[in-house]
């Protein structure tokens, strides 16, 4: 018996030097969540960090991916897209200790998908909203402006910036002392091609000269950085020219023939091939249909 009491107390101060070893560990670090509603599915990140007079440095990153996304459950209404961002959630608690919710920011930005929705602008700001509420019920801490939709140019923005973030380019290009041009260290920044679902964007460091003869008011170059420091980027969105919404436009093309019965036939879709859309074409613009293609034709890839 005093064998098995002396183990109990051994084991439970275990967990109390576990639980204090954590919590000292906690208060140099925090958290934040960030949700990606993006076109083919949803995606959660959480990033913890440490601080400490250096400065804050990233110690870990989590990622998880669930598809369908918000385009694909649409049309079974706002509750079904925002309910399937659940098992994302719980990726979300597990990482974050219960205690440090309250003060977690949480963020979810949706991209082409929702912009380009078949369904419409009603449709997609009640998935937004939808979303928000559930976010809200979190315990995280979230704000209405955290949840929301993000344009194609802060799309294009963000890549970049991540990108040469990452490559430790960002804010070399330039001073607001000197108004260099180039690298201390020899180094550029790199060029972004962001080829998304829905949209693709295209995102580079320009110079004063090229900043100066952009069009006024046309934002296509916007500036990255502060502090001593900045980058002119070039920035441009391409809306439906993603992955799969310019799929969409290319099976589009498909004409009509005798022998297929009147549908529509393409040069890249295999002999006996079914499918299409008739209305709210994801990729196209309203009205426009993906004809069917049902044709005896051998694919023009064949070997």
């Amino acid at each position: 018996m005093k064998i098995a009491v002396a183990l109990a107390l051994v084991v439970a101060f275990a967990f109390a030097l576990a639980a204090a070893v954590d919590a000292s560990s906690d208060a140099n670090h925090s958290r934040v969540v960030v949700f990606d509603a993006g076109s083919t599915g949803n995606r959660v990140h959480v990033f913890k960090f440490s601080s400490d007079v250096d400065g804050v440095t990233l110690v870990s990153e989590t990622f998880a991916a669930k598809s369908p996304g918000f385009r694909d459950l649409a049309s079974k209404g706002a509750k079904v897209a925002a309910d399937s961002l659940d098992a994302l959630i719980d990726v979300a608690r597990d990482e974050v200790p219960a205690k440090m919710r309250s003060r977690t920011k949480l963020t979810l930005r949706a991209t082409a998908g929702i912009r380009l929705l078949p369904e419409g602008a009603e449709a997609a700001e009640a998935i937004m909203r939808a979303a928000r509420k559930k976010l809200m019920g979190t315990g995280f801490d979230v704000e209405d402006r955290r949840v929301s939709v993000m344009s194609g140019e802060d799309e294009g923005k963000y890549a970049w910036t991540s990108v040469n973030y990452l490559l430790g380019r960002v804010g070399v290009g330039k001073s607001f002392e000197n108004g260099g041009g180039g690298a201390e260290d020899g180094t550029s920044t790199v060029a972004v091609l962001d080829l998304g679902g829905g949209s693709a964007q295209i995102a580079f460091a320009v110079s004063d000269a090229a900043k100066a003869s952009a069009p006024p008011g046309k934002g296509y170059v916007q500036s990255v950085g502060d502090g001593g420091r900045r980058d002119d980027v070039y920035v441009k969105s391409f809306a439906g020219y993603g992955l799969m919404a310019a799929r969409a436009k290319v099976l589009a093309t498909g004409g009509d023939d005798e022998d297929s019965g009147g549908n529509g036939t393409h040069p890249c879709v295999p002999a006996g091939y079914v499918g299409g859309c008739e209305e709210n074409c994801y990729g196209l613009a309203p009205g426009e249909r993906r004809v069917l293609y049902t044709g005896s034709h051998t694919t023009a890839f064949a070997w």
